[in-house]
C-alpha cells in the first residue's frame, strides 16, 4: 500500500537545508548539506564521508536529542545521574560490562575511516548541542564506540537472561520481528523483494531513526537507533538487507558456588579461585551516590547472587568493533563482500536477509559463536565440569545459512530454521544445538500466514508485497467461525436478540482487524470465553477442521453466550467497531489502529497493546516496517514509523506518520536518490574554524 504523497510533497517547500563547513586543522573545509523531505527525514549530502557523518550526528541530535543523550548515559553507566534511582541497576550492569572502557580501546585501534566517522559523528552531535543553552552534555568519540557495543550486546544479554530464568521455568523465545525475501521470479516486477519488520517498544529511547546518507564512498538509506553512528539495516545502490536480533547461542551462564554467602573465593574444576572485587560509585539524580561492589570471575561478572550461589554471564569479548562491521556492510556491493563484512560477528546474535539487484537471496543466522561440547545442556546455567569450557570459535561457514533457495522465497517470522523455506539444508541434524538454537518445526501463526501469501499466487505484484507487513487478516478466524456455524447447525440454539445480532455480525465479518469492522471486538471476547473453557473444548479438532465432539460443540455455544454478556458489560453495547477499542496515541492525539495481537487472535501485523479501561493502545511490536525492491535498474524502498521522525512535540513530524501512514496501514516511498534540487532549502550553518578530529591511525 503506497500513501498518497500529494499533500506531503507540498510540504517540501518548507523543508530544511543545513549547510556546514567542516574544518580540520589547516585542511580545506568540507561541506555537508542536510535536506529534509516532506516527512522530515534527512537526506544528507557531504563532500567527504566524514562530512556525512557530521551531518548524521547533527540531524539525529536535532530530531531525537533526549533519546540520544539517554542512550549514551545508559551505555556509560550514568543513567541514574540523569533519571534518578530507577537507573541504578542498569548503571551497575553497564559498568560491569565496561562499554566505556571498550570504547576507549576501540577509538585507539579502529581503522582510520571508522574512527574518523565516529569523530565526526560526535562532533555533529556536539555542534547541535551548542545551540541548546539548557543542555550541558557533550559526546566524546569513544562514547560512540561504547554505545554501539551496548546496543548489540542487548541481544546477547537477552539470550543469557533467558538461560538464567530457565533454571526456574521454561520460556518461549520472544517475538523479535519478521524477514521476508522473494526472488525475482516470484514477483511481477522481475525484482527481488525484501521485507524487514523488526519489533521494538514505541515508548523507549530505542525507537528507529531513518536517514539517507550520500558521500564519495557511501550512498545509502537505512534505519538505526538514536546515537548509533551508522544504520543497522537498509540498502545502498546495489544491495539491501534486513536484520533481526536473534540467531545462534553466543554466550553462556555459569553457576558458581562460593565458599560461603559473603565469600569471594569459589571452586572451579577442583581449583580454588578468587573473584576480582570491583567497587563502583554511582551518581544518582537528587539522591546520595550509591556504592555497589561487583564481582568478576574468570568466566565473567556475577550478575545474580543468592547466598553462596552466583551466576556469571560469559560473553565472547571482541572489544567494540560493531561500527567497523556496520561500516563494512554498507560499503559492500556484492554478496561476497557483504559476507566478509559480517564475518566478525560483532552484532551479537544476528539474522540477516540479503538481496542484490541481480536477484540473489541470502539468509544467515550469524554471530561470534563459541564451540562447545554437545554433552552439556547449554540452555541452562552450567556448572564446573571440564566439558563446560569453550573449545574455540565457529567459523561463519558453520552457521545456519542458505543462498537462492529453490522455492524463491524465505520467511522468518519467529520461525525455526528448518521451516524458513522449503528444500533447503537447514534441518537440525546438520547443526549443533547451540547453532540451530531453536525448537525444530516451530512456526508462528504469522509465519504460516505469510508463507501462504508468498506461495499463492505464483507472482506477487508491488501492492501485494507492500501489503504483507500490514496484513490484518485474523489468522485462524475462518476455522473458528466455521466451527461455530457447525455447532449452531447441530444444536439449533434459541438465540436472544443480542446473541443473534452478534452471531450475524461475526458471520458477515471479512476476518480482517480493520478499524471500521464490528467483528474483531466481539471475536476477541468470544475467544477469551472459549479459552476459559479450554479443558472442555478440543481446539485441535477446530483448527484441523475434523469432526468436533458433542462436548466441544456445547461449550463453543456456551462460550459464545458468555461472551455476549461480558462484551456488553465491558463496552456498554454490542455494536462495537474495532476503532473504538483498538488505538494508538501520542500526547493528546489518538488514531484507530488496524491490527490484532491478543490471545487467540493474531494478524501478521503484530502490535503489542496495553489496556486502559476498555481501550487497548499500541505500545510496541511493529516499529519500522520496510520494503525494498531490487532490480537491475535500481532500488526502490518504502517505510513507515509509528509516530514520526521527530521527538519535538511542536514539530508536525512528531505525529504525521502516525496520522497519515501507520494508523492506516500504509508505507511511504523513501525517495532514495532523490535529486537534491527537489528537496528545498531553509537554513545554513557554519562550523567553528577550530574544530579538530583525532589524528589518523591506520587504513581500513
Amino acid at each position: 500500500m503506497i500513501a498518497t504523497l500529494s499533500a506531503k510533497l507540498n510540504r517540501t517547500k518548507i523543508g530544511v537545508k543545513v549547510t556546514a563547513l567542516l574544518t580540520i586543522g589547516t585542511v580545506s573545509s568540507e561541506e555537508v548539506t542536510i535536506y529534509r523531505d516532506g516527512w522530515g527525514v534527512p537526506h544528507i549530502y557531504g563532500d567527504t564521508d566524514r562530512a556525512v557523518a557530521f551531518g548524521y550526528g547533527y540531524a539525529q541530535a536535532q530530531d531525537r536529542l533526549d533519546a540520544l543523550l539517554e542512550n549514551y548515559a545508559t551505555s556509560n553507566g550514568r543513567l541514574a545521574a540523569r533519571i534518578g534511582p530507577d537507573g541504578v541497576t542498569s548503571d551497575f550492569q553497564q559498568r560491569l560490562w565496561g562499554h566505556r572502557e571498550a570504547g576507549e580501546r576501540e577509538l585507539a585501534q579502529a581503522p582510520d575511516p571508522v574512527r574518523q566517522w565516529a569523530d565526526a559523528f560526535a562532533a555533529g552531535i556536539n555542534h547541535f548541542i551548542a545551540t541548546q543553552p539548557t543542555v550541558r552534555n557533550s559526546i566524546q568519540p569513544y562514547e560512540v564506540f561504547g554505545l554501539a557495543r551496548h546496543i548489540f550486546w542487548r541481544g546477547i544479554l537477552r539470550q543469557l537472561d533467558a538461560e538464567y530464568r530457565r533454571e526456574q521455568t521454561a520460556e518461549v523465545p520472544p517475538a523479535v520481528g519478521t524477514l521476508v525475501g522473494l526472488a525475482p521470479e516470484r514477483t511481477t516486477l522481475d525484482a527481488a523483494a525484501l521485507i524487514a519488520d523488526p519489533y521494538d517498544s514505541w515508548d523507549s529511547t530505542y525507537r528507529w531513526y531513518e536517514a539517507h546518507l550520500h558521500g564519495p564512498g557511501i550512498h545509502l538509506w537505512g534505519m538505526t537507533y538514536p546515537g548509533l553512528a551508522l544504520p543497522v539495516y537498509g540498502h545502498n545502490r546495489t544491495i539491501g538487507w534486513g536484520w533481526l536480533p536473534k540467531g545462534p547461542d553466543t554466550g553462556d551462564v555459569y553457576r558458581v558456588v562460593f565458599e560461603s554467602a559473603g565469600a569471594i573465593r569459589y571452586r572451579w574444576n577442583g581449583r580454588t579461585r578468587t573473584a576480582d572485587v570491583q567497587p563502583y560509585r554511582i551518581e544518582v539524580r537528587e539522591n546520595e551516590p550509591r556504592s555497589i561492589v561487583g564481582l568478576r570471575t574468570h568466566l565473567g561478572p556475577i550478575i545474580h547472587r543468592q547466598g553462596a550461589i552466583g551466576h556469571a554471564y560469559r560473553v565472547p569479548d571482541l572489544g567494540a568493533g560493531q561500527l567497523a562491521q556496520l561500516y563494512g556492510m554498507f560499503r559492500a556491493s556484492t554478496l561476497k563482500s557483504f559476507y566478509e563484512a559480517i564475518r566478525p560477528g560483532q552484532l551479537g546474535p544476528a539474522t540477516f536477509l540479503f538481496a542484490d539487484r541481480s536477484g540473489t537471496l541470502f539468509y544467515i543466522q550469524a554471530g561470534h559463536v563459541p564451540i562447545r561440547s554437545e554433552s552439556v545442556d547449554w540452555y541452562r546455567p552450567v556448572s564446573d565440569e571440564v566439558s563446560s569450557d569453550w573449545l574455540g570459535v565457529h567459523v561463519q561457514e558453520d552457521l545456519v545459512q542458505t543462498v537462492d533457495p529453490r522455492p524463491g522465497w524465505i520467511v522468518d517470522a519467529d520461525t525455526s530454521p528448518d521451516l524458513v523455506t522449503r528444500f533447503a539444508p537447514l534441518t537440525p541434524d546438520r547443526f549443533p544445538d547451540h547453532i540451530f538454537n531453536n525448537e525444530p518445526g516451530r512456526q508462528s501463526l504469522r509465519s504460516t500466514r505469510i508463507q501462504e501469501l508468498v506461495r499463492q499466487p505464483l507472482r506477487l505484484s508491488r501492492n501485494e508485497i507492500l501489503n504483507i507487513p500490514v496484513d490484518t487478516y485474523v489468522i485462524g478466524s475462518g476455522r473458528w467461525l466455521r466451527a461455530l456455524a457447525v455447532a449452531t447447525g447441530r444444536l439449533t440454539p434459541k438465540w436472544t436478540e443480542s446473541e443473534r445480532s452478534a452471531y450475524e455480525a461475526l458471520m458477515s465479518w471479512n476476518h480482517h482487524a480493520d478499524v471500521e469492522t464490528h467483528g474483531p471486538a466481539f471475536y476477541v471476547s468470544w475467544r477469551e470465553a472459549a479459552a476459559k473453557a479450554s479443558r472442555s473444548i478440543d481446539v485441535r479438532s477446530i483448527e484441523l477442521g475434523t469432526r468436533m465432539s458433542d462436548q466441544t460443540t456445547r461449550h463453543l455455544i456456551d462460550a459464545f453466550r458468555t461472551a455476549v454478556v461480558s462484551h456488553k458489560a465491558r463496552c456498554g453495547h454490542m455494536d462495537v467497531r474495532w476503532k473504538e477499542v483498538h488505538r494508538m496515541k501520542r500526547l493528546d492525539r489518538s488514531w484507530a489502529l488496524p491490527s490484532i495481537n491478543l490471545a487467540g487472535a493474531v494478524s501478521v501485523r503484530r502490535i503489542d497493546t496495553q489496556l486502559q479501561n476498555v481501550v487497548r493502545y499500541g505500545r510496541g511490536g511493529q516499529s519500522a516496517p520496510t520494503v525494498m525492491l531490487l532490480n537491475p535498474t535500481g532500488i526502490q524502498s518504502y517505510s513507515a514509523l509509528p509516530y514520526g521522525q521527530s521527538d519535538d512535540s511542536q514539530s508536525p513530524h512528531h505525529w504525521d506518520q502516525a496520522e497519515v501512514l501507520f494508523s492506516q496501514g500504509k508505507l511511504k516511498p523513501t525517495r532514495f536518490d532523490t535529486r537534491p534540487a527537489d528537496l528545498k532549502k531553509k537554513e545554513v550553518l557554519r562550523l567553528p574554524e577550530d574544530l579538530h578530529l583525532t589524528p589518523k591511525n591506520q587504513s581500513f
